[in-house]
């Protein structure tokens, strides 16, 4: 009975001891020892069995000090935990292992095991492919299967950012762009930042002239490959960057054509992110809100089905002026919304050409659909009354339309509506669209 107690007990401090924590770090690192152990060269079939012991050991070496580089064991005694861990010949001596090291040691490196379960692979490739001497940069961030990633934050120098702030009392009378025009005039600060007075103004159009304008502080990310390589990764939003590490991490390097991609719907995502929190009032915000959700999901897809699902947004010139007048702003946020209203227009057109084809000839169809369109009808001033009943609000378009039926727009429309209104049938789901259209088209 005591032999039997002191069993269970041996068994239950084991059971403690073999912790969620303790079986990952101990998978991972069995992970890093296995894809090492099988890094081969065609070369090394003629080896012996004692230069294949230190290739093995070098290249363990290797993966240690490529783990000890990494920014979050900077101030860690992880080296010789590494040491131990590689020592081990099996999963048993592994967990044993841990089970005695210091558990304030083991927190930290399963709080950062995601950043270096790949470090095996890493080295196992750099093995394979390449005859350098590796030379290993302190600061790494993560370890990828073909790189390893550096991150470091810089302070960029807005020139546009400091020439406001230079001008700032003086712009804070300004109510137009010619009184900004007027500041410039009398100032050489433009010319003393090497930067054009058209540009200054957009940038007063679109800040806050509430606060001085900060200077931008940027993440600059860096990949090394396995073979020394390095490439400087641009400067746009973890989304991107995201994108950009994964396809490097599946594919070896992008086309120019899949990173001007993710830098544009990087750059289209910011301006919608702008827009919104600058303009959340006016008609157009639930537009801007629609475009930045979806890309938002888009920037969130993997990196193949970014590549399927992207688009590329071409603006109205029409109704970016239109815009742009309406809004007293040039955002470029604008041009993504022109877009969108653009394709609805286009939809409206296919609209009113099926509700007006039997009333006007196809000569002057086109005709009188963009005449409804850029000049809209005159539909009286009642229909916004709720208490009016369907037909009376067509009753009411008809008698408005019918002032002036010198206008070939108006007979055609008022023709379509005398047609509804003494239908025997019910209203079709195409009329009612035919209806709520040319509504949306009143002036």
């Amino acid at each position: 009975m005591i032999k039997d107690a002191i069993s269970k007990s041996e068994n239950k401090g084991k059971e403690e001891e073999n912790t969620p924590m303790n079986e990952t770090l101990v998978k991972t690192y069995y992970q890093i020892l296995n894809n090492v152990k099988n890094a081969r060269k065609p070369s090394d079939a003629l080896i012996t069995e004692g230069l294949r012991t230190s290739r093995l050991i070098k290249l363990l070496n290797e993966a240690n000090q490529e783990i000890c580089s990494l920014n979050c064991f900077k101030d860690t005694d992880i080296k010789a935990f590494n040491t131990g861990m590689f020592l081990c010949k099996n999963k048993t001596e592994m967990t044993d292992y841990v089970n005695k090291a210091d558990k304030e040691l083991l927190n930290k490196i399963y709080e950062n095991v995601s950043l270096f379960k790949n470090v095996g692979k890493f080295v196992k490739a750099r093995y394979e492919n390449c005859e350098i001497v590796p030379t290993i940069t302190e600061g790494a961030l993560k370890f990828y299967k073909n790189f390893k990633l550096f991150k470091k934050e810089l302070i960029e120098s807005d020139k546009m950012a400091i020439a406001y702030n230079e001008l700032k009392p003086l712009l804070s009378e300004c109510t137009c762009a010619t009184d900004v025009i007027r500041v410039l005039k009398n100032n050489k600060v433009c010319e003393n930042h090497n930067i054009t007075k058209k540009d200054f103004i957009d940038y007063w159009l679109n800040v806050s002239a509430s606060k001085l304008q900060e200077e931008n502080k940027i993440t600059e990310f860096m990949i090394e490959s396995f073979d020394g390589h390095y490439v400087k990764l641009p400067h746009i939003d973890n989304l991107g960057i995201r994108l950009f590490l994964e396809g490097y991490d599946k594919y070896g390097k992008l086309d120019k054509e899949q990173e001007a991609k993710i830098l544009k719907e990087c750059e289209i995502y910011n301006n919608l992110t702008d827009f919104t929190a600058k303009y959340p009032s006016t008609e157009y915000s639930k537009i801007a809100a629609k475009l930045l959700l979806e890309s938002s999901y888009l920037l969130h897809e993997s990196f193949d089905n970014f590549m399927k699902h992207y688009r590329e947004i071409k603006p109205s010139e029409k109704y970016t002026k239109l815009l742009e007048a309406k809004l007293r702003t040039n955002h470029p946020t604008l041009m993504y919304i022109s877009e969108e209203l653009a394709e609805h227009e286009n939809q409206d057109i296919v609209i009113l050409s099926e509700g007006l084809k039997p009333y006007v000839s196809s000569k002057y169809l086109d005709k009188v659909v963009m005449n409804i369109i850029d000049n809209k009808l005159n539909l009286g001033n009642q229909l916004n009354e709720s208490r009016l009943s369907f037909r009376n609000k067509l009753e009411n378009m008809y008698t408005a339309l019918c002032e002036n039926l010198n206008s070939k727009t108006n007979l055609a429309v008022s023709s379509s509506i005398f047609n509804i209104l003494h239908s025997p049938v019910k209203v079709s789901e195409k009329n009612l669209e035919y209806i709520k259209t040319l509504i949306k088209y009143r002036k």
